[in-house]
């Protein structure tokens, strides 16, 4: 076949029209692209044409030409503002952990803990904002020494640490821990709060009355045998026996011993005492 002056094969026809073929899908797919940025285009157009859109662009439109507003500023800011109204999350393990609490422990009220929990948190952080170690209860010596110290330290320094508008977001049983007769169950809150620090005058120091902090509280809940006994000698892992034969109570929650049968709850006292109070934020 002769064709402008060259002969050309079957095969060079095929490789010809496959080629035709690729420039052909290749401008396709550019026109389909070139389509969808002008619907994207008009897409922003109709956003901006609503009246509050429009509103703000008409704002920041002029302050941004002249240069005297920086979007990477605005950028960072809402960024900024969008973490502080995030709550952190939390680890959620009360599903799996309760059942085994409420098996050692059949009379474990899980809602009224939380609630106690809650409160045991914020008069926490009340003590130490009020700098009263006695607004503090149902907790152990070790959060009450924690507490002096905070507050020790802010004294020292002539400073004064506020928590306004405390919120709890969530709480959730985060892990339980059973050996040797020690039972603590660790609560996890995801909290949000004004934190900042003041001078003898009122003046701000650090932190922020306007940006909220988003942070997390571990909270350790000990069961004790006996709480005078605990608070007396500073331990936190005191064995629980029968006070009748001496043996190791093996269930924790246990109305009677097993081998000699005694009654446990009436003769002993037993309580559940917060004694670790911790702040993680990462």
């Amino acid at each position: 076949m002769i064709f402008s002056g060259f002969a050309l094969t079957t095969g060079a026809i095929v490789w010809i029209a496959v080629g035709v073929a690729g420039v052909c899908i290749v401008a396709a797919g550019v026109s389909a692209a070139v389509r969808g940025v002008k619907r994207l285009k008009r897409k922003i157009r109709r956003t901006i044409n609503d009246s509050v859109t429009a509103q703000i662009v008409k704002t920041v439109a002029g302050p941004i030409r002249r240069g005297e507003i920086d979007m990477g500023d605005i950028m960072h800011q809402a960024v900024k503002e969008s973490l502080e109204e995030q709550p952190k999350s939390v680890s959620g393990m009360t599903s799996l952990m309760l059942p085994r609490i409420t098996r050692d422990f059949p009379d474990f009220e899980y809602d009224e803990m939380r609630e106690r929990t809650k409160n045991v948190l914020k008069s926490y952080l009340q003590a130490i904002e009020q700098k009263d170690v006695s607004i503090l209860t149902d907790v152990g010596d070790e959060v009450k020494q924690d507490a002096r110290d905070f507050i020790y330290e802010l004294n020292n320094n002539r400073r004064s640490r506020h928590f306004d508008s405390v919120k709890i977001h969530q709480i959730e049983i985060k892990n339980y821990n059973k050996t040797a007769g020690r039972c603590v169950i660790t609560f996890e809150l995801a909290v949000e709060y004004y934190d900042y620090i003041t001078d003898t005058a009122g003046s701000l120091i650090s932190g922020s009355k306007t940006s909220k902090h988003q942070t997390r509280f571990n909270i350790d809940l000990i069961y004790v045998q006996d709480r005078e006994i605990v608070e007396q000698s500073g331990s936190n892992a005191l064995g629980i026996n029968c006070p009748n034969c001496g043996a190791p109570l093996k269930m924790l929650g246990a109305k009677t011993c097993q081998y000699c049968g005694t009654g446990i709850v009436d003769i002993n006292l037993r309580a559940w005492v917060y004694n670790r109070i911790s702040e993680y934020s990462r």
